[in-house]
């Protein structure tokens, strides 16, 4: 069950930036009940064919150590609970790496560590020193904090790292940004000789950056999960691929694509993209480019994947088609598994997107962004923690839309999203206890 409370109390008079509240949740009976599920049967279903995180680099690095053990994956996000307003709620959730796919981006197995709802972003420290609490029950697997995955803002308010808009932003790198003062924005511009962090200088840079007070190479400090995270940073962090590619730089690059087309074939793309027919597993259909403010993540991957090459192949210029199937083919192959193409399938990805990477001022202005250098570390971040199958956030997404809408009235949000998540959590849990007995007996 989750416990809440509340960092200060306030009245109608007191201003927003006073008006916060933080929820802690005890997650050790939770994780209990999931020991008990982690089945031969279960573990038999999950193999190397999928790539899935147990069987990349990062994960079998912990087996060295030990074989007993319960990893989590962390993930934290916020959302708007409403139109009218900056409030917003901010959930810090966990998965379970041991189970398998299908069961372990299930809404009940996605344990709520904490919540914190207010007008401003979440003191970290404030909110998540103490959110973890284990109980005096007896353990029987040790439990691993495995890494943290969630958009470029969240993570760098958890790493307690610059914005994504500063010089030294990347959690991979040392790549400097550069201002340029036509878009006035920061621009990453493709360079070969860009130097790799490594553990050794995340941990001093961080801590040189508490003990003086000072920016050092991103660092504002030290992360909070420096004494629990079991791989250690930065190889823990892993950028979520649903932000960064397609709710970012695709559909950016969709935007100034659009934007160059004449009225007339835009439209009739728009007619083609709509009505095109998709296999009835296909949970959503593709949406036309003419307003991308709206589209969804689904959509998105749908086009880039099946709708973009056959649609615009023959209308854009037959160099710019072919540098757009760089990016799609290297997306691509890192959903795949090396078991199924090749083993070299990461270098192969990697020289694609590098290679659209340093090309790709030659077609848009100004798009030379944070998200696009990110593509140019996705096959580290595929052999450390599997193919991008298994390492997103459309769950996580699902899940924080689903908890922020138990809600009605404008007046105590946290207490009353936490209680009715801790209704539905315990009705859940009573259905399926009630269903193996009636099983059991009959």
């Amino acid at each position: 069950m989750l416990d809440s409370f509340d960092e200060s109390e306030s009245s109608e008079d007191e201003t927003e930036d006073n008006e916060e509240q933080r929820y802690l949740t005890t997650a050790n009976d939770q994780l209990h009940s999931y020991t008990a599920n982690k089945t031969s049967d279960e573990s038999e279903e999950v193999n190397k064919q999928s790539n899935d995180i147990p069987f990349a680099s990062c994960y079998q690095n912990l087996l060295k150590y030990d074989n007993n053990f319960i990893s989590l994956l962390f993930h934290i996000d916020g959302i708007g609970l409403f139109k009218s307003s900056k409030l917003k709620l901010w959930l810090f959730s966990t998965s379970i790496i041991e189970l398998p796919p299908r069961l372990r981006y299930k809404r009940c197995n996605m344990p709520v560590v904490s919540v914190w709802v207010g007008y401003k972003e979440p003191n970290i420290y404030m909110w998540l020193d103490k959110s973890i609490i284990v109980g005096s029950v007896p353990v029987k697997y040790n439990i691993f904090y495995y890494g943290i995955i969630a958009d470029c803002p969240a993570l760098a308010l958890i790493l307690n790292f610059i914005n994504h808009t500063g010089y030294f932003c990347c959690f991979y790198c040392f790549i400097r940004g550069q201002h340029d003062r036509r878009c006035r924005k920061r621009q990453y511009i493709y360079s070969d000789t860009v130097c790799t962090r490594d553990p050794t200088s995340f941990n001093n840079h961080s801590h040189s950056a508490e003990s003086n007070k000072l920016k050092v190479y991103g660092h504002r400090g030290r992360s909070i999960l420096d004494e629990i995270i079991d791989v250690p940073l930065p190889h823990s962090i892993i950028c979520d691929y649903q932000h960064v590619t397609l709710l970012r730089h695709f559909r950016d690059v969709m935007k100034a694509i659009s934007c160059s087309l004449p009225t007339k074939v835009r439209k009739q793309i728009e007619q083609k993209l709509v009505k095109q027919a998709f296999p009835n597993f296909f949970h959503r259909k593709m949406r036309g480019i003419e307003n991308l403010s709206f589209i969804k993540a689904t959509e998105l991957k749908n086009l880039l994947f099946y709708g973009f090459i056959p649609n615009f192949y023959k209308i854009l210029p037959i160099d710019q088609a072919a540098h757009m199937c760089l990016f799609i083919c290297g997306i691509r192959l890192l959903h795949t598994s090396p078991y199924k193409i090749s083993s070299s399938i990461s270098t192969m990805a990697d020289e694609l997107l590098k290679t659209y990477y340093k090309h790709h001022s030659d077609y848009y202005k100004f798009l030379a962004n944070f998200v696009l250098h990110l593509h140019s570390h996705f096959a580290e971040i595929y052999q450390r923690h599997g193919s991008l199958t298994y390492i997103n956030t459309f769950s996580q997404e699902d899940f924080i839309g689903y908890i922020s809408s138990n809600r009605n009235g404008t007046r105590h949000l946290g207490d009353l999203i936490l209680h009715y998540y801790n209704i539905d959590m315990y009705l859940s849990n009573h259905k399926s206890t009630t269903s193996s007995s009636s099983i059991d007996q009959g």
